[in-house]
């Protein structure tokens, strides 16, 4: 489970297809196939959600504490 960083210092920043990853990795049921799509909404979610991010040259980075 990933939840909004508090702070700017707290937490790990990770760009889109990191945290699928992560969450595939994590999740016995949940298998992510990761295309553009779901990477798309996956972005969309993180947004709706208020999770703070930076744009870089590797894209959007979302700060995000794994509970």
């Amino acid at each position: 489970m990933l939840q909004p960083a508090p702070s700017d210092n707290e937490g790990e920043e990770l760009t889109l297809i990191e945290i699928a990853e992560r969450l595939n990795a994590r999740s016995k049921t949940l298998k992510l196939k990761l295309t553009a799509g779901v990477v798309s909404n996956l972005g969309k979610l993180m947004q709706k959600y208020k999770f703070s991010y930076r744009r870089t040259n590797r894209g959007k980075l979302y700060r995000v504490i794994h509970i």
